[in-house]
């Protein structure tokens, strides 16, 4: 279960994807655990996000209590299309294992670790 709503606790097996947008700044927050089942569901809302008038974008893992390889890539497949937008990005929050594993892909300074 993918969610774009807020407040509410995803659970051990599901993922939420929160979107906040201010004049500047855009936060993509993922909550819960981003493996196999929830693949399909996070490439068409990080597709879908809209980043407003954003010049910056913010990819927050703090909150992300597992994240498979195939979620590691679609994050810094996100990161490029943000940059190819113009847009600066940073991700936050994210566990060693997580930097780990993207340096293993070779993807670790696309998602410029803050």
């Amino acid at each position: 279960m993918l969610s774009s709503t807020s407040g509410s606790d995803p659970g051990p097996r599901h993922l939420a994807v929160h979107v906040v947008t201010t004049a500047d700044r855009t936060v993509v927050r993922l909550v819960g655990a981003a493996d196999v089942s929830s693949w399909d569901a996070l490439d068409r809302q990080l597709a879908s996000a809209d980043l407003g008038p954003a010049v910056g974008v913010e990819l927050d893992l703090e909150s992300l209590t597992f994240s498979d390889v195939a979620s590691v890539l679609r994050c810094a497949d996100f990161a490029a299309d943000v940059i190819g937008s113009g847009r600066s990005f940073a991700t936050r929050g994210a566990t060693p294992l997580v930097r780990r594993v993207a340096e293993i892909l070779g993807v670790k300074d696309r998602l410029a670790f803050a």
